[in-house]
């Protein structure tokens, strides 16, 4: 949470920085005196700034905010199908399918966090529950989603929200995903 908080806070920059969103969160970007940002800089294309700068240096919003990609886990394949069968082996056929049918009204925005997580706990019972709605937030290609269920379910401490894009990982997937970031940035 205090990630979130961090990346909230208005800050004012001495002369001659200036904020840079990079996927929603700022960063200070500061040139050789004299020189500013051009009108209209939203930072590195395709990597989500939300702020624009009017030729007199003012800020104005820009309602067409561009949120950050997912950016797929190590081995989410594997791991979703891995998800999947032990589940249906668990569940059986017709739970299952109640627990996927949630899962996909989740996702489509049809369902909140909150009934999403009563429903699960409701069907996956007892101590295996934690893990596997772990596991779903981290394979989740939703950015906005899984927020709503990390802190739906208290914010676990063996996930951990992204500095940069807010995306939730286990703590295992971190380094992988920060050098996507990496990559990202270097190849634009």
């Amino acid at each position: 949470q205090s990630n979130f908080a961090e990346a909230n806070e208005e800050v004012k920059f001495p002369p001659g920085m200036s904020p840079v969103k990079h996927n929603g969160v700022s960063h200070v970007s500061a040139g050789p005196p004299g020189l500013s940002q051009p009108p209209g800089f939203t930072g590195p294309p395709g990597m989500g700034g939300t702020e624009q700068h009017t030729r007199d240096g003012n800020k104005k919003s820009n309602n067409n905010k561009m949120k950050a990609p997912y950016l797929k886990v190590a081995n989410a394949e594997v791991r979703n199908t891995e998800l999947l069968r032990s589940l249906q082996m668990k569940l059986g056929p017709i739970v299952f399918g109640q627990l996927h049918n949630s899962l996909k009204a989740f996702s489509a925005k049809e369902m909140s966090a909150q009934s999403f997580c009563r429903i699960s706990r409701m069907i996956i019972a007892g101590p295996e529950y934690d893990a596997i709605l772990v596991e779903l937030i981290a394979l989740l290609p939703d950015i906005e989603r899984q927020n709503e269920l990390y802190n739906c379910i208290g914010e676990p401490s063996c996930l951990i929200p992204c500095t940069k894009c807010r995306q939730i990982l286990k703590h295992s997937d971190l380094m992988q995903h920060s050098e996507l970031h990496h990559f990202l940035v270097q190849s634009l």
